[in-house]
Formats: structure tokens, sequence, C-alpha cells
């Protein structure tokens, strides 16, 4: 059953009327994922994806009426067998069981009777189910008897005279029958190739004239299927004619719920289409008919990829559909994602404020870049009131009293006071929002309801989904995904000084034009929830809610710039966790680290205590110049999480030794140890640093899975790492990744997202 009901939480079914089976039907209907309620009468509210109803013709219609949800599916199971079933037969997604007697079945098998004709598709709508006990019925034996009657010489001279006219229709026919499949195949692989285009690039005019179209052809197909049905009338339960038939009926369906998806994208779009940023609508309705919207699209897709992957028709092009299938359902899937998470920041009834973080990752800092705007959101209902971005040093200038910076700041900044503007030292966003928060506080006496920090990489995905886009107020300047970043830059610094709005106008100039480029006509909403998911996924875009409840839904999804805990995430309780995170900061009031060239080597080691060792090689090759965008050389300060209780042994820059004395070691959280050591990269160079680190306590020989925990920086350009484990008293087998080698074990991956490599272990 679970691979008929869809995956989804928040389905509900309801199972009313009076059947001994009713907690067995409901418990598979659990097992399903759906939400069940159970009733003896039909309920007098509600909106139920799918109804199981023990009753009458007059029972469903009413049931149909007020309590299931558009798209939805009804199952009418009726003792009745004379009731006039025709106020129901025109309509929808209904279909109608006649048994006679229910206490005649075994409870389990009719349930799942009843649950494969739900959720089978079929044109059939009306389906008779004989007693067990026997036939109740003497007509079997008035057949045979009739069938023994001799057939007399004339007949069969009869029959054998229209032998050629009856042997023509059926040539007739399955020329017919083959002009469906031909045309059905034709028309299936057309249709979603064009759809799949136009969706893509958000033509959306074009989607619905390859909608029309596409609806007419199957229609047309529908036809000529229902025609060879009639002749090929012996041949009915044929896999082949079952298969067809329920290919056209599935296409039909994926169609209809298409075209009414894309009317709703239609009108959130119109309501929005002529709205600058502030007024623009993010409503819960409109949530809640996205999430029902896609949830149908993918049920509907899924009931398609399922018939194609099935299918025994022969010649069907299940290679050209199948990818096109997967990669809608995968869009699908990253709308389904990103709709909730915006819907709890977005649809609070009650005012939220956030606090936008601009981090320019081209100054990289520990969440994701140096600050230097911030923005104030104001929302309620889902309708965006204000929306003001505000120059950082401008805010600073305002901050009185004097806040005690972090060491690394004062010493390697000169910086003796503590500014919003590097406020987000500490890696875990949490922490840094909180301390955002906090200046945010003391400087505008205003209250914040959550942090949402953002980096160029975000913009620059948003650019190449949308295009490009015109800066008016900038001499026309046109900003495209290639070149943000140098243009960014260039407007940002260009006579910047302490007090300027340069910054401020540039950021409010480029999310005005991005907000109307995103509203527009030709924009996907399946490119744009791509881009989103993929930011947050990639940790361009991070999430505090002060909220609880919203927090936890964020970091449930990874989506809120937590540290890991060193714990493991699998079931197995002798399971050994092991922690790495590299966290660079820019502290050379430069452009130096977007010139970085990086990659790493990982080396785990069990010694001959049974201790984790960890040789650790970084190399960092200076690309850029002072001359250029603010390059120059890397100032770093750079710091190695580490398992709580590791031990640094051994620390070397290029060859030269890097002095105990200047690296700082102290605890993070209650799990962790930071070591941390300012690096100098000089422009135009390559150097390599080298780092070996202990765990102290062996590795015990109950453990049988170890998980090591490589997490991304935000902001960061990802880079590649190999892994490589060693041990000649443990063995490792790689669980979850393949090794690129045959000898040993040796991962090669990147830090595009945070990664978990899982072993099995054994003595």
């Amino acid at each position: 059953m679970n691979n008929i009901i869809e995956n989804t939480s928040s389905l509900l079914a309801l199972v009313t009327g009076r059947w001994d089976g009713v907690h067995i039907l409901a418990e598979k209907l659990r097992k399903g994922n759906c939400q069940v309620i159970a009733t003896d009468k039909l309920p007098t509210s509600g909106k139920f994806d799918y109804i199981f109803l023990f009753g009458s013709v007059e029972d469903a219609y009413q049931a149909f009426l007020k309590l299931l949800k558009e798209n939805s599916r009804m199952l009418l199971i009726t003792g009745h067998r004379d009731e006039d079933l025709s106020k129901l037969e025109n309509l929808d997604n209904i279909k109608i069981v006649k048994v006679r007697d229910l206490s005649d079945w075994n409870q389990e098998e009719l349930s799942e009777i009843l649950l494969k004709i739900i959720f089978t598709p079929s044109v059939k709508k009306i389906f008779t189910l004989k007693s067990k006990n026997g036939s109740s019925s003497k007509k079997p034996d008035k057949i045979r008897r009739i069938t023994e009657y001799p057939v007399s010489a004339i007949t069969t001279r009869k029959i054998r005279g229209y032998l050629p006219v009856l042997l023509s229709l059926f040539v007739f026919a399955v020329l017919i029958g083959a002009s469906t499949f031909v045309w059905y195949f034709y028309s299936v692989k057309n249709i979603f190739t064009d759809l799949k285009n136009n969706l893509t690039v958000g033509n959306m005019e074009e989607v619905r004239l390859n909608l029309a179209s596409a609806e007419d052809k199957i229609k047309i197909a529908k036809g000529l299927f229902n025609t060879t049905s009639v002749v090929f009338f012996p041949l009915k339960n044929s896999t082949s004619l079952l298969n067809l038939g329920q290919m056209i009926d599935s296409t039909d369906r994926m169609l209809t719920v298409v075209h009414g998806s894309i009317n709703l994208i239609d009108e959130i779009k119109a309501g929005n289409q002529n709205y600058p940023l502030v007024n623009f609508n993010f409503s819960k309705s409109n949530f809640n008919s996205l999430v029902e919207t896609v949830s149908a699209l993918d049920f509907a897709a899924g009931d398609l990829q399922e018939k194609i992957v099935s299918t025994q028709l022969p010649y069907f092009p299940k290679e050209n559909l199948l990818p096109m299938i997967v990669e809608a359902r995968q869009n699908l899937a990253s709308v389904k994602e990103t709709v909730p998470v915006l819907e709890t920041v977005f649809s609070s009834p009650s005012p939220k404020t956030y606090l936008l973080l601009f981090q320019n990752n081209m100054e990289l800092r520990a969440t994701g870049g140096f600050i230097g705007s911030v923005g104030l959101l104001t929302i309620t209902s889902g309708l965006i009131e204000d929306f003001r971005i505000m120059d950082v040093y401008s805010l600073d200038g305002q901050l009185k009293g004097h806040v005690e910076p972090p060491l690394p700041i004062r010493l390697y900044l000169n910086q003796p006071n503590w500014f919003l503007r590097d406020s987000n030292f500490d890696p875990d966003f949490a922490k840094a929002s909180i301390q955002a928060e906090w200046f945010i506080r003391k400087i505008l006496n205003k209250e914040i309801d959550g942090v949402i920090g953002i980096n160029l990489f975000f913009v620059q995905d948003l650019l190449a989904a949308v295009g490009p886009v015109t800066l008016a107020d900038f001499g026309n300047e046109v900003i495209t995904a290639d070149n943000l970043f140098v243009k960014s830059q260039l407007h940002i610094q260009s006579g910047f000084f302490e007090g300027s709005s340069t910054k401020k106008d540039f950021l409010t100039a480029l999310s005005q034009s991005l907000q109307t480029k995103v509203s527009a006509e030709k924009t996907s909403i399946f490119k744009l929830a791509q881009v989103v998911k993929k930011s947050l996924d990639e940790k361009n875009i991070l999430i505090y809610l002060n909220d609880g409840t919203g927090q936890n839904k964020i970091e449930h999804l990874g989506w809120g710039g937590r540290i890991f805990s060193v714990n493991c995430l699998s079931r197995e309780e002798n399971c050994l966790a092991d922690y790495l995170y590299l966290v660079d900061s820019n502290l050379g009031v430069n452009k130096a680290n977007f010139f970085i060239k990086k990659s790493a080597n990982i080396r785990k080691k069990i010694n001959k205590e049974g201790q984790i060792e960890t040789e650790l090689e970084i190399s960092m090759e200076n690309q850029g110049s002072s001359a250029y965008l603010q390059g120059g050389v890397y100032t770093d300060y750079l710091r190695i999480i580490v398992p709580r209780g590791s031990r640094l042994v051994s620390a070397n820059l290029s060859g030269r030794e890097i002095e105990k004395s200047s690296i700082e070691s102290s605890d993070y959280q209650t799990d962790k140890t930071s070591f941390g050591m300012l690096l100098k990269i000089p422009e135009l160079k390559l150097s390599r640093l080298f780092l070996t680190f202990l765990q102290m306590n062996p590795v015990k020989n109950n453990i049988r899975e170890y998980q090591f925990y490589m997490q991304k920086q935000p902001g960061d350009k990802s880079y590649s790492f190999n892994l490589a484990v060693e041990s000649a008293k443990i063995n490792f087998q790689p669980k979850n990744f393949s090794s690129v080698t045959k000898e040993g074990i040796n991962i090669a991956s990147d830090t595009s997202v945070d990664r978990i490599f899982t072993f099995n272990v054994s003595p």
C-alpha cells in the first residue's frame, strides 16, 4: 500500500458507513501515510482527499458536494444492486462498487480490493463483486445447457458465408487500433517535450497553446481507443489493451491537473504583477492552493510514471518519456519542500519584522560574508507592508557605548569595538543572528522576529533563472549572472565613504528590478522554486526564527545554518561520529578570498593505540592582485572545528611550522574543539597548509558504524576534496558512497553541500 498512496502527511481520508472491516481499511490507509477519520454517519463538515462510503447513492452525492476536495477520489460501496446510479455516473473521480453481502467477504481481502479500485486509474466506474460463498444464481447452468445444444450444419454454412465480411471488419479494426497506438505515442511524446521546454523557460503563453493542442489530441486518442475496444471486446482483458487504456487515462488526468496549475499560477502572478515589493502578497490562501495543486500534480505525474514503467506496449518510447516525468517530479519536489518553509516565514496573521543580512561573500565571513547592508522586512498575513535597506556603517555610527569584540577582531582587524557589521563572527547562524538582533535593538530600539542571511550566490542563481535586469537609476546598467560580482563591487566601492548611500541605493534598485522580473509573465515558478531550494541547500540563504516551532521546521530541513552536533544520525547504537568544519574569515579588508582557488585532502588513520589520526592538507592558490577589484594578500582567520578532546599535533604552512603559541584553542559548544590561526596567502602564490589532529579516545571494540561529517561553510565557493580512510586493525566498508580506487578507501567529493560519509565497521 505504501506504493499506492502518496507519501504526504497532509492527505486526509474519510471512511464512513457501517462495515465490520472499517478498522482494517483505516489501518491500511494510515500505513500509506494518510490521516484517517472513521465515522458511522456522514460528518457535517470537513474536506477530504479520499472518501470510502458504505451507503446509498444519495449519501455519496451529498459527500461529493460537501466533503470531497477538488481533484480527489471517492468510492461508494453499496449493497443496493437495483439502485439508480445515474446521479453519480457523470461525476468525476467517483467509482462505485456493488457488493450484495459484505459479511460474505474476508475483511482483509475486501480492503485490498477497495484500495486497488480507488487508486488504480481506470475508465471503468462501476464494479460488481461476486459473492465469496459461491454463485447466487443458476444462470451459469442455463448457459451451459444452451451451449451444449448441437449447432446445425445450416448455421455453420451461414457463418462460413459471412467469414470474408467478418475478416474485413477485423482487419479494419486492427488498422484503427494500430493508428490509435501510433497516434498516442506520437502525441504523448510531443506533448511532454513541448510542455517541458516551455515550462522550463517560463513561456506560459506557449504552455497554454501546448495544453490546448494536447487535450485535443488526447480526445481523439480516446475516441479511437473506445471505437477499437468495441470490436476487440473479446480481447478486452489483454495486457496491451489494458495498458493503452490506462496510459491514455493517466495522460488525460495529468493534463487536467497541469491546466488547473497553470490557472493558479496565472492568478497568483496577476495579483502581484503590477505591485512593487512593498504590497507584494504571499497570502496563506495562495500557499494552501499551491500546496494542494503541487500534491495533485505530483500524484498525477507519479501515476503516469508508474504506468510508463510497467507498460508492456510494443515500441512505446519509455526512454524518451521517463526522464521528462522524473525531472518534472524533481521540480515538484523542490516546490513541495520550499513552499511550507516560505509559508512559515511569510504567512503569520500577526505582524512580523525580519532582519535581512546582505552578506557580501566576496569578503568571506563565518556565516557567509561581510555584512555591508541590512534590510528590515515587515509582513502581515503574507502582505509585505514595509521593506527598507540600510547601510551598515550608518547604523554602526548610531551605536552608543563600548561593546567588547571577539579577540580575533580586536587583534587582526585592529578593531577595539564590536559593531553590527562584524556580528556574524560565530559560525553558528542562530548565535550570529541573536547577536545581530541585539545590535538592532541597541541601535534602533526595535524588536526582531527572525533573521534571513542572503549572499551573492543566491542573487547570481536568481539572475540565471529569470535573466538580466536593467537598473534605470544606474545609467541603465545591465546586471547578469555572469557580471554580478564585478558590477556589484564596482558600484558599491565606487566613491564609497562611511555614511554614503551608494550600497543601499544599488541593492534597492537591484531588488526592485528582480521583483519585477520574478512576477513577469515568462518566469517559471518551478525554476524559482529550484533556485530557492538550491540556495537553501547550499546555505546561500540562511533562516533563523525566534518562534521555536518555526525554527524547528527550518533546522529539520538543514536550512538554519546550524553547527552539527557530533552525533550519529543512524539507529545503530554502536556508532562513532567524527566531524570537521573549516571556517574561513577574510580579515584583510579586501576581496582576496574571491580569487582563491582551494582544494583539500583528508586522511583518516587508526593508529596502534586505536586512536583516530587526521591528516589535513589544504591548498590555497591566490590568483588575484590588489590592482583588480580589491584583491591582494589573503588574510584568513581559519578555524578548524573538530570533536571535543582532539589535540593538534602539528601545523605548518608551505613548509614553515606554525608556532603553537599563535594558535588559539578553545572548546566550542558542548562537543567540539576549535583551533584558530591567522594565515596570509600572498598575491599570485600557492600555499599549502598541513595539519595533524589526534582524537585521544580510542575507537571501542564494539563500534559497528562510523560516520564522518564534513560541513560546508555558507558563502564559500565550492571546492573539491578527497577523503581517505586507512586502518590495519579495523575493517571499514563504505555504506552510502563508492570508493574511487580499488585498493583502500578513497572518496572524491566537494563542499557544495554538507557531506556525511557512513562506514560499516568490523574487526
